[in-house]
């Protein structure tokens, strides 16, 4: 079994510098070495290029939300590769070695300074593309930067993948970082939808629910198991699945880009693994604010439709479309206005709605 395997870990910033430099310092004292970290910063506006260079340079953070990194990393050297990435006016990606910081040391960070905000899809693609080009990596690990690592949780995935060649892309026991004995997820179930009850298999939506939510963690989800889908905020995945499966759908932008793209490795002959051993914690909703932010309601309307049509027929998905007009909709009216008493979120679903089924894809602000 090799484990000299070289990983790449990818997280994304977006104006959270205090979660990324939490994360990062977790992922500094993990027991596997061979590892580089590209960190991407999508258009933050928070001086979070600054905050995060200063801590690998062995500077102590102020302000991050942990109280126990008080112990900083002081005086252990990141070496720091900065890079400016824009698109030209042709589309095509531009990267520009504009600093090079820190000691020369085997731990390299690359950051790649967006000019604008892609999204949590194409924010992840770039650091993909940029590392598929550059760096000699074996796999390659998506991490949510609102995640502290377990200092182990890296080489049971890496293990499991090596001896698994059937394995597509694996994740980690997700806890909530608030109640760190409680899971978020032990992988990903899809939920049955009205057509499914009804014996119609064939019909898919972007339709999941975690595994083990809001359960104690008493160790009842201690076996390593195939799963359907896995939660986006911790998957490994090796070199040769992501050249055979393509990249994440940028189109979708934030929210069920994981899902379509876990689908997609599974139509491909690949299984999906839940590794108990690995765990992280979570800071759950920390950036969008919860289900009932108006950003996810619309984004999760919006590409729930665009899975729909991505996967299934003309008349499933016609099906599909029927069923949200009809029966969500109503629920929808209930949760929205009667429950919670926000009509912005009734509007945000139906303009989700509507998007998804013109194709519309664009950044909202809100």
């Amino acid at each position: 079994m090799n484990l000299l395997s070289q990983i790449t870990v990818i997280i994304l910033n977006w104006n959270g510098w205090s979660d990324t430099i939490e994360c990062l310092d977790s992922l500094y004292r993990i027991n596997y070495a061979l590892f580089d970290t590209v960190v991407v910063d999508n258009g933050s506006v928070d001086d979070s290029v600054n905050r995060i260079k200063q801590y690998c340079l062995g500077k102590k953070a102020e302000g991050c939300s942990s109280e126990q990194f008080a112990e900083t990393r002081e005086g252990s050297l990141i070496q720091v590769l900065e890079y400016t990435y824009h698109q030209t006016s042709a589309g095509v990606p531009e990267y520009t070695l504009s600093n090079l910081g820190g000691a020369h040391s085997k731990t390299k960070l690359y950051l790649l300074d967006c000019d604008k905000n892609y999204g949590f899809a194409e924010g992840n693609n770039i650091a993909l593309r940029f590392a598929l080009e550059n760096l000699s990596s074996d796999y390659f690990l998506l991490l949510n930067n609102d995640t502290v690592v377990d200092s182990s949780f890296l080489l049971p995935l890496v293990q499991f993948a090596e001896s698994h060649p059937d394995a597509g892309a694996l994740g980690s026991k997700v806890l909530f970082y608030a109640e760190p004995t409680k899971i978020q997820s032990a992988g990903v179930l899809v939920k049955k939808n009205i057509f499914n009850y009804l014996g119609l298999k064939a019909i898919d939506v972007a339709d999941f629910i975690s595994r083990g939510f809001a359960e104690k963690d008493l160790g009842q989800y201690n076996e390593i198991c195939s799963v359907p889908s896995l939660i986006g905020c911790c998957i490994l995945l090796r070199k040769d699945v992501i050249k055979a499966c393509g990249l994440l759908d940028a189109s979708f932008f934030l929210y069920h880009e994981e899902s379509d793209w876990m689908y997609r490795i599974r139509k491909q002959g690949y299984s999906l693994y839940y590794i108990p051993e690995s765990k992280i914690w979570h800071k759950y909703s920390a950036s969008s604010g919860g289900r009932f932010n108006p950003k996810v309601v619309y984004f999760c309307t919006r590409n729930s439709v665009f899975f729909a049509q991505k996967h299934n027929t003309k008349v499933s998905y016609a099906l599909l479309i029927l069923w949200y007009l009809v029966y969500v909709h109503m629920t929808k009216i209930v949760l929205y206005l009667l429950i919670e008493r926000q009509p912005r979120l009734l509007l945000m679903f139906y303009r989700g709605l509507f998007d998804g089924i013109l194709r519309i894809s664009q950044q909202i602000k809100t």
